[in-house]
Protein backbone atom coordinates (compact mmCIF):
# COMPACT_ATOMS: atom_id res chain seq x y z
CA UNK A 1 0.00 0.00 0.00
CA UNK A 2 1.18 3.72 -1.14
CA UNK A 3 2.12 6.03 1.66
CA UNK A 4 -0.90 7.94 0.17
CA UNK A 5 -3.34 5.43 0.87
CA UNK A 6 -1.93 4.91 4.46
CA UNK A 7 -1.83 9.09 5.34
CA UNK A 8 -5.56 8.84 3.48
CA UNK A 9 -6.80 5.79 5.59
CA UNK A 10 -5.79 7.10 8.90
CA UNK A 11 -7.91 10.43 8.36
CA UNK A 12 -10.53 8.50 7.33
CA UNK A 13 -10.78 6.95 10.67
CA UNK A 14 -10.21 10.07 12.58
CA UNK A 15 -13.34 11.10 10.29
CA UNK A 16 -14.85 8.37 11.60
CA UNK A 17 -14.73 8.54 15.09
CA UNK A 18 -15.18 12.00 15.38
CA UNK A 19 -19.05 12.98 15.09
CA UNK A 20 -19.99 9.62 16.55
CA UNK A 21 -18.02 9.66 20.02
CA UNK A 22 -19.24 13.60 20.26
CA UNK A 23 -23.29 12.08 19.96
CA UNK A 24 -22.14 9.32 22.89
CA UNK A 25 -20.37 11.92 25.26
CA UNK A 26 -23.53 14.10 24.90
CA UNK A 27 -25.68 11.24 26.06
CA UNK A 28 -23.28 9.97 28.88
CA UNK A 29 -20.83 12.26 29.66
CA UNK A 30 -19.65 15.66 28.75
CA UNK A 31 -16.30 14.50 30.66
CA UNK A 32 -13.58 12.73 28.87
CA UNK A 33 -14.30 9.40 30.26
CA UNK A 34 -15.96 7.29 27.98
CA UNK A 35 -13.71 8.56 25.07
CA UNK A 36 -10.86 7.45 27.49
CA UNK A 37 -11.79 4.15 27.89
CA UNK A 38 -12.83 3.60 24.25
CA UNK A 39 -9.55 5.22 23.14
CA UNK A 40 -7.16 3.74 25.75
CA UNK A 41 -8.40 0.55 25.14
CA UNK A 42 -7.69 0.57 21.30
CA UNK A 43 -4.51 2.52 21.63
CA UNK A 44 -3.51 -1.04 23.91
CA UNK A 45 -4.82 -2.71 20.84
CA UNK A 46 -2.86 -0.80 17.95
CA UNK A 47 0.29 -0.75 20.10
CA UNK A 48 0.16 -4.60 21.13
CA UNK A 49 -0.13 -4.91 16.70
CA UNK A 50 2.80 -2.95 16.02
CA UNK A 51 4.65 -4.27 18.61
CA UNK A 52 4.03 -7.92 17.25
CA UNK A 53 3.65 -6.92 13.46
CA UNK A 54 2.69 -10.47 12.39
CA UNK A 55 2.28 -8.89 8.43
CA UNK A 56 2.09 -5.79 6.78
CA UNK A 57 -2.18 -5.48 6.61
CA UNK A 58 -1.97 -6.01 10.68
CA UNK A 59 0.65 -2.32 10.66
CA UNK A 60 -1.66 -0.55 8.61
CA UNK A 61 -5.05 -1.74 10.81
CA UNK A 62 -2.60 -0.40 13.85
CA UNK A 63 -2.33 2.35 12.32
CA UNK A 64 -5.98 2.84 11.37
CA UNK A 65 -6.95 2.27 15.20
CA UNK A 66 -4.56 4.84 16.01
CA UNK A 67 -6.48 7.36 13.65
CA UNK A 68 -9.46 6.45 15.18
CA UNK A 69 -7.94 7.21 18.61
CA UNK A 70 -6.83 10.71 17.90
CA UNK A 71 -10.54 10.99 16.15
CA UNK A 72 -11.94 10.62 19.68
CA UNK A 73 -9.62 12.23 21.97
CA UNK A 74 -8.80 15.07 20.58
CA UNK A 75 -11.99 16.87 20.55
CA UNK A 76 -13.74 15.79 23.27
CA UNK A 77 -10.07 17.33 25.67
CA UNK A 78 -10.74 20.65 24.31
CA UNK A 79 -14.64 20.88 24.45
CA UNK A 80 -14.36 19.37 28.36
CA UNK A 81 -11.22 21.98 29.21
CA UNK A 82 -13.54 25.05 27.47
CA UNK A 83 -16.35 24.07 30.22
CA UNK A 84 -14.46 23.42 32.92
CA UNK A 85 -11.89 26.51 33.35
CA UNK A 86 -12.47 30.33 34.14
CA UNK A 87 -12.53 32.61 31.65
CA UNK A 88 -9.26 34.34 32.32
CA UNK A 89 -7.37 31.09 32.31
CA UNK A 90 -9.44 29.19 29.18
CA UNK A 91 -7.38 30.40 26.63
CA UNK A 92 -4.25 29.60 28.00
CA UNK A 93 -4.99 26.06 29.19
CA UNK A 94 -6.61 24.98 26.09
CA UNK A 95 -3.60 26.33 24.06
CA UNK A 96 -1.68 23.89 26.59
CA UNK A 97 -3.40 20.94 25.84
CA UNK A 98 -1.98 21.37 22.74
CA UNK A 99 1.04 21.45 24.02
CA UNK A 100 0.98 18.45 25.90
CA UNK A 101 -0.22 16.68 22.58
CA UNK A 102 2.98 17.59 21.39
CA UNK A 103 5.52 17.37 24.25
CA UNK A 104 4.00 13.24 23.86
CA UNK A 105 4.88 12.92 20.10
CA UNK A 106 8.09 15.12 20.94
CA UNK A 107 9.40 12.57 23.36
CA UNK A 108 8.81 9.49 21.20
CA UNK A 109 10.25 11.28 17.87
CA UNK A 110 13.90 11.76 20.08
CA UNK A 111 13.98 7.82 21.62
CA UNK A 112 13.36 6.54 18.01
CA UNK A 113 16.88 7.22 17.85
CA UNK A 114 18.14 5.23 20.57
CA UNK A 115 15.40 2.62 20.54
CA UNK A 116 14.34 0.00 18.30
CA UNK A 117 10.38 0.89 16.61
CA UNK A 118 9.00 -2.61 18.38
CA UNK A 119 10.15 -1.29 22.11
CA UNK A 120 8.86 2.12 21.68
CA UNK A 121 5.55 0.84 20.97
CA UNK A 122 5.69 -1.31 23.66
CA UNK A 123 6.32 1.07 25.95
CA UNK A 124 3.53 3.46 24.82
CA UNK A 125 0.94 0.61 26.45
CA UNK A 126 1.74 2.33 29.62
CA UNK A 127 0.29 5.58 28.36
CA UNK A 128 -3.69 4.32 27.65
CA UNK A 129 -3.54 2.31 30.85
CA UNK A 130 -2.40 5.42 33.19
CA UNK A 131 -5.09 7.20 31.05
CA UNK A 132 -7.41 4.29 32.10
CA UNK A 133 -6.80 4.70 35.71
CA UNK A 134 -6.86 8.56 35.98
CA UNK A 135 -10.22 8.60 34.41
CA UNK A 136 -12.12 7.61 37.46
CA UNK A 137 -11.02 10.73 39.01
CA UNK A 138 -12.49 13.15 36.48
CA UNK A 139 -15.99 14.78 38.07
CA UNK A 140 -18.41 15.56 35.49
CA UNK A 141 -18.58 19.07 33.39
CA UNK A 142 -21.15 21.62 35.23
CA UNK A 143 -22.72 22.40 32.04
CA UNK A 144 -23.27 19.18 31.32
CA UNK A 145 -25.09 18.59 34.54
CA UNK A 146 -26.87 21.21 33.41
CA UNK A 147 -28.02 20.01 30.69
CA UNK A 148 -28.89 16.61 32.33
CA UNK A 149 -31.01 18.66 34.97
CA UNK A 150 -28.71 17.60 37.40
CA UNK A 151 -28.72 20.33 39.09
CA UNK A 152 -27.60 19.73 42.98
CA UNK A 153 -24.30 18.52 41.68
CA UNK A 154 -23.21 21.59 39.43
CA UNK A 155 -22.21 23.19 42.44
CA UNK A 156 -20.23 20.28 43.54
CA UNK A 157 -18.46 20.05 39.99
CA UNK A 158 -17.57 23.91 40.43
CA UNK A 159 -15.90 23.71 43.74
CA UNK A 160 -13.31 20.95 42.89
CA UNK A 161 -12.55 22.88 39.68
CA UNK A 162 -12.42 26.41 41.05
CA UNK A 163 -11.22 25.11 44.98
CA UNK A 164 -13.11 27.88 46.48
CA UNK A 165 -15.24 24.90 48.12
CA UNK A 166 -19.02 26.40 48.64
CA UNK A 167 -18.11 30.53 48.01
CA UNK A 168 -20.88 33.12 47.17
CA UNK A 169 -18.63 32.51 43.53
CA UNK A 170 -19.51 29.16 43.27
CA UNK A 171 -22.98 30.13 43.74
CA UNK A 172 -22.90 32.58 41.39
CA UNK A 173 -21.87 30.77 38.79
CA UNK A 174 -23.95 27.34 39.53
CA UNK A 175 -26.82 30.11 39.50
CA UNK A 176 -25.74 31.35 35.68
CA UNK A 177 -25.21 27.98 34.26
CA UNK A 178 -29.06 26.79 35.80
CA UNK A 179 -30.93 29.58 34.65
CA UNK A 180 -29.10 29.40 31.23
CA UNK A 181 -29.92 25.72 30.89
CA UNK A 182 -33.79 26.49 32.47
CA UNK A 183 -34.12 29.36 29.48
CA UNK A 184 -32.58 27.51 26.65
CA UNK A 185 -34.90 25.78 24.15
CA UNK A 186 -35.23 22.39 22.94
CA UNK A 187 -32.29 20.65 20.82
CA UNK A 188 -33.87 20.52 17.61
CA UNK A 189 -35.22 24.29 17.75
CA UNK A 190 -31.26 25.51 18.67
CA UNK A 191 -30.53 24.14 15.77
CA UNK A 192 -32.58 26.80 13.93
CA UNK A 193 -31.32 30.32 15.84
CA UNK A 194 -28.89 32.05 15.09
CA UNK A 195 -26.71 31.40 17.71
CA UNK A 196 -26.04 27.70 16.42
CA UNK A 197 -25.51 28.43 12.77
CA UNK A 198 -23.44 32.11 12.98
CA UNK A 199 -21.10 30.36 14.82
CA UNK A 200 -21.09 27.19 12.71
CA UNK A 201 -20.31 29.42 9.56
CA UNK A 202 -17.38 31.35 11.49
CA UNK A 203 -15.74 27.81 12.53
CA UNK A 204 -16.18 26.77 9.18
CA UNK A 205 -14.67 29.45 7.97
CA UNK A 206 -11.85 29.61 9.95
CA UNK A 207 -11.09 25.79 9.58
CA UNK A 208 -11.18 25.86 5.73
CA UNK A 209 -8.85 28.63 6.30
CA UNK A 210 -6.68 26.40 8.31
CA UNK A 211 -7.09 23.26 6.67
CA UNK A 212 -6.77 24.73 2.35
CA UNK A 213 -4.24 26.59 4.20
CA UNK A 214 -1.90 23.89 3.82
CA UNK A 215 -0.09 23.80 7.34
CA UNK A 216 -1.26 20.46 8.10
CA UNK A 217 -0.83 18.79 5.06
CA UNK A 218 2.27 20.48 4.32
CA UNK A 219 3.33 18.44 7.54
CA UNK A 220 2.24 15.64 6.58
CA UNK A 221 3.93 15.74 3.36
CA UNK A 222 7.43 17.34 4.57
CA UNK A 223 9.76 14.88 3.32
CA UNK A 224 8.12 14.45 -0.24
CA UNK A 225 8.46 18.13 -0.75
CA UNK A 226 11.77 18.71 0.97
CA UNK A 227 13.06 16.14 -1.57
CA UNK A 228 11.82 18.79 -4.59
CA UNK A 229 13.18 21.15 -3.23
CA UNK A 230 16.64 19.49 -2.94
CA UNK A 231 16.82 20.10 1.11
CA UNK A 232 20.46 19.48 2.15
CA UNK A 233 18.56 18.59 5.47
CA UNK A 234 17.68 14.69 5.60
CA UNK A 235 14.55 12.60 6.52
CA UNK A 236 15.54 12.34 10.58
CA UNK A 237 16.83 15.66 11.42
CA UNK A 238 13.72 17.62 9.52
CA UNK A 239 11.17 15.11 11.95
CA UNK A 240 13.18 16.58 15.40
CA UNK A 241 13.35 20.01 13.72
CA UNK A 242 10.01 20.09 12.76
CA UNK A 243 8.31 18.50 16.55
CA UNK A 244 11.16 20.88 18.17
CA UNK A 245 9.69 23.64 16.97
CA UNK A 246 5.88 22.83 16.70
CA UNK A 247 6.57 22.46 20.30
CA UNK A 248 7.98 25.63 20.80
CA UNK A 249 5.21 27.55 18.84
CA UNK A 250 3.01 25.88 21.31
CA UNK A 251 4.94 27.33 24.49
CA UNK A 252 4.95 30.56 22.42
CA UNK A 253 0.96 30.58 22.05
CA UNK A 254 0.04 29.13 25.53
CA UNK A 255 2.54 32.33 26.66
CA UNK A 256 0.93 34.93 24.97
CA UNK A 257 -2.62 33.88 23.52
CA UNK A 258 -3.70 35.75 27.01
CA UNK A 259 -1.44 38.99 26.35
CA UNK A 260 -2.07 39.03 22.34
CA UNK A 261 -5.68 37.72 22.28
CA UNK A 262 -6.90 35.03 19.46
CA UNK A 263 -7.80 37.76 16.97
CA UNK A 264 -4.24 38.75 16.91
CA UNK A 265 -2.36 35.44 17.02
CA UNK A 266 -4.22 34.55 14.30
CA UNK A 267 -3.86 37.16 12.22
CA UNK A 268 0.09 37.30 12.66
CA UNK A 269 0.23 33.78 12.10
CA UNK A 270 -1.55 33.69 8.69
CA UNK A 271 0.26 36.94 7.43
CA UNK A 272 3.63 35.51 8.61
CA UNK A 273 3.08 32.11 7.36
CA UNK A 274 2.05 33.54 4.09
CA UNK A 275 5.42 35.92 3.40
CA UNK A 276 7.33 32.61 4.32
CA UNK A 277 5.98 30.44 2.25
CA UNK A 278 5.45 32.83 -1.12
CA UNK A 279 9.70 33.66 -0.25
CA UNK A 280 10.12 29.24 -0.21
CA UNK A 281 8.35 28.62 -3.72
CA UNK A 282 10.24 31.67 -5.20
CA UNK A 283 13.31 30.42 -4.31
CA UNK A 284 12.29 26.76 -4.64
CA UNK A 285 11.44 27.99 -8.23
CA UNK A 286 14.92 29.11 -9.00
CA UNK A 287 16.44 26.00 -7.89
CA UNK A 288 14.24 23.40 -9.82
CA UNK A 289 14.60 25.53 -12.85
CA UNK A 290 17.82 25.55 -12.64
CA UNK A 291 18.24 29.59 -12.06
CA UNK A 292 20.33 29.10 -8.35
CA UNK A 293 22.81 26.39 -8.30
CA UNK A 294 24.94 27.11 -5.83
CA UNK A 295 24.31 25.08 -2.83
CA UNK A 296 24.65 27.59 -0.11
CA UNK A 297 21.18 28.88 -1.24
CA UNK A 298 19.56 25.56 -1.17
CA UNK A 299 18.77 25.54 2.55
CA UNK A 300 16.34 28.94 2.36
CA UNK A 301 13.30 26.83 0.92
CA UNK A 302 13.49 24.47 3.36
CA UNK A 303 14.20 26.85 5.80
CA UNK A 304 11.00 29.54 5.17
CA UNK A 305 8.89 26.31 4.64
CA UNK A 306 9.36 25.34 8.27
CA UNK A 307 9.70 28.55 9.31
CA UNK A 308 6.28 29.43 7.92
CA UNK A 309 4.50 25.52 9.58
CA UNK A 310 6.20 26.97 12.82
CA UNK A 311 3.94 30.33 12.38
CA UNK A 312 0.77 28.73 11.14
CA UNK A 313 1.02 25.92 13.67
CA UNK A 314 1.55 28.73 16.46
CA UNK A 315 -1.69 30.54 15.56
CA UNK A 316 -4.29 29.76 13.14
CA UNK A 317 -4.39 25.70 14.03
CA UNK A 318 -4.60 26.00 17.70
CA UNK A 319 -6.62 28.62 17.77
CA UNK A 320 -9.35 27.24 15.09
CA UNK A 321 -9.51 24.16 17.69
CA UNK A 322 -10.00 26.47 20.71
CA UNK A 323 -12.73 28.37 18.91
CA UNK A 324 -14.54 25.87 17.74
CA UNK A 325 -14.50 24.20 21.58
CA UNK A 326 -16.18 27.57 23.17
CA UNK A 327 -18.07 29.35 20.59
CA UNK A 328 -21.88 27.06 20.46
CA UNK A 329 -24.06 27.61 22.60
CA UNK A 330 -24.57 25.39 25.61
CA UNK A 331 -27.22 22.56 24.48
CA UNK A 332 -25.71 22.04 20.93
CA UNK A 333 -21.64 22.40 22.26
CA UNK A 334 -21.13 18.23 22.09
CA UNK A 335 -22.88 17.63 18.73
CA UNK A 336 -21.45 20.76 17.13
CA UNK A 337 -17.88 20.51 18.12
CA UNK A 338 -18.16 16.75 16.69
CA UNK A 339 -19.74 18.67 13.81
CA UNK A 340 -16.44 20.81 13.17
CA UNK A 341 -13.75 18.30 13.69
CA UNK A 342 -15.49 16.07 11.36
CA UNK A 343 -15.66 18.79 8.56
CA UNK A 344 -12.03 19.55 9.48
CA UNK A 345 -11.06 15.94 9.02
CA UNK A 346 -13.07 15.43 5.71
CA UNK A 347 -11.44 18.99 4.33
CA UNK A 348 -8.24 16.90 5.41
CA UNK A 349 -8.98 13.45 3.73
CA UNK A 350 -10.04 15.44 0.54
CA UNK A 351 -7.10 17.42 0.44
CA UNK A 352 -4.57 14.52 1.11
CA UNK A 353 -5.93 12.40 -1.71
CA UNK A 354 -5.63 15.13 -4.24
CA UNK A 355 -2.12 16.51 -2.53
CA UNK A 356 0.31 14.08 -4.16
CA UNK A 357 -1.25 14.35 -7.85
CA UNK A 358 -1.90 18.22 -7.63
CA UNK A 359 2.05 18.09 -6.72
CA UNK A 360 3.18 16.39 -9.70
CA UNK A 361 1.55 18.66 -12.32
CA UNK A 362 2.22 22.40 -10.15
CA UNK A 363 5.49 21.27 -8.74
CA UNK A 364 5.86 21.87 -4.72
CA UNK A 365 6.97 25.67 -5.35
CA UNK A 366 3.61 26.00 -7.31
CA UNK A 367 1.69 24.22 -4.40
CA UNK A 368 3.62 26.73 -1.89
CA UNK A 369 2.51 29.68 -3.69
CA UNK A 370 -1.08 28.67 -4.12
CA UNK A 371 -0.85 28.11 -0.22
CA UNK A 372 0.64 31.70 0.24
CA UNK A 373 -2.23 33.17 -1.72
CA UNK A 374 -4.58 31.46 0.15
CA UNK A 375 -3.39 32.10 3.48
CA UNK A 376 -3.46 35.83 2.36
CA UNK A 377 -7.72 35.49 1.60
CA UNK A 378 -8.09 33.69 4.79
CA UNK A 379 -6.88 36.99 6.14
CA UNK A 380 -9.02 39.08 4.69
CA UNK A 381 -11.90 36.79 5.29
CA UNK A 382 -11.05 36.04 8.86
CA UNK A 383 -10.52 40.14 9.46
CA UNK A 384 -14.37 40.74 9.37
CA UNK A 385 -15.69 37.39 10.89
CA UNK A 386 -13.25 36.20 13.89
CA UNK A 387 -14.34 36.77 17.28
CA UNK A 388 -11.93 37.64 20.07
CA UNK A 389 -13.98 35.85 23.36
CA UNK A 390 -11.25 36.37 25.34
CA UNK A 391 -11.87 36.62 29.20
CA UNK A 392 -15.81 35.77 28.25
CA UNK A 393 -17.48 33.00 29.75
CA UNK A 394 -19.50 30.42 27.60
CA UNK A 395 -22.83 31.75 28.85
CA UNK A 396 -21.74 35.52 27.51
CA UNK A 397 -20.50 33.84 24.52
CA UNK A 398 -23.80 32.01 23.91
CA UNK A 399 -25.91 35.11 24.73
CA UNK A 400 -23.76 37.47 21.87
CA UNK A 401 -24.83 35.26 19.22
CA UNK A 402 -28.25 35.15 20.76
CA UNK A 403 -28.35 38.77 19.78
CA UNK A 404 -28.36 40.02 23.51
CA UNK A 405 -25.90 42.89 24.44
CA UNK A 406 -22.76 42.25 26.28
CA UNK A 407 -21.21 44.56 28.32
CA UNK A 408 -17.69 44.51 26.45
CA UNK A 409 -17.76 45.94 23.11
CA UNK A 410 -14.35 44.64 22.01
CA UNK A 411 -16.47 41.54 22.02
CA UNK A 412 -17.24 42.52 18.57
CA UNK A 413 -15.34 40.27 15.61
CA UNK A 414 -14.98 43.97 13.96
Amino acid sequence: MSSTLWKIRIIASQCFAALPIYILKFTYGSFVGLTLVLSSQQEEISMNSIHKKLFVEMLLCAQSIIGLTTGMIEGPSYTYLAEITQPLFRNTLMAALDLSFLVGTLFFVLITEVMHWKNIALINLVFPIIGLSLMFFIPESPYWLANKNRYERIARSLSLFRGWKFSDSVKAESYLIINNAKKSPAILKHFCQRSFYIPLLIVFFTLLVDTVGGSQILLVNLNKIMKELKSPINKSTVAIIIMSGRTICAIVCTLSIHIAGKRLLVFVSIVTGSIFLIISSIFGFLIVKGKVTAEAYFWIPSFTLIVSIFTLTTGIRNVSLILNSEIFPTKLRQISTGIGFFVRYIMLLILQAIFLSTIDSLSAPGILLIFGFINIIGFILLYYIFPETGNRCLIEIEEFYVGNKVQNKNFNPE
